[in-house]
């Protein structure tokens, strides 16, 4: 089902030196590290090398955004809208703000 956004939405390479470890919101389990697919300020499409994901469609998760070199950049909470193979989609539970390199990534798509 195609849904207008109101937000843009950056597929690319370019966050590859960035991933999201995330763990169920009423859970002590470890973080599971997820790679960007997408990222825009409400939501993003992770994807996993593990065979599969170990959340389902409607989790509470806590989450954790990560660069190599910087290490924590934001903590955010979300909750999973799709699941599809080692591929998910999560919306934020508010609108984040995003980090400066991400918004460098974005207009450097766009000039």
């Amino acid at each position: 089902m195609y849904e207008e956004r109101k937000n843009l939405k950056i597929q690319t390479k370019a966050y590859t030196n960035f991933r999201v470890k995330l763990k169920l919101e009423n859970d002590g389990s470890d973080f599971e590290s997820f790679q960007i697919w997408n990222f825009s300020e409400d939501g993003s499409n992770l994807f996993t090398d593990l065979d599969f994901i170990p959340y389902e469609i409607g989790d509470r998760l806590l989450g954790t955004l990560f660069e190599r070199q910087d290490g924590v950049l934001m903590k955010f909470s979300a909750t999973i809208v799709w699941k599809e193979g080692t591929n998910m989609g999560i919306k934020f539970h508010e609108e984040l703000e995003l980090p400066d390199t991400f918004l460098a990534i974005q207009m450097s798509i766009i000039d």
